[in-house]
């Protein structure tokens, strides 16, 4: 479960940069 959770944040990290950058721009 642990790789689960630690991918999963992961994923939600890339996601909010992604949300970020657009803003940004």
């Amino acid at each position: 479960l642990d790789d689960v959770v630690a991918a999963t944040e992961l994923i939600m990290q890339d996601r909010l940069s992604e949300a970020q950058n657009q803003y940004n721009h």
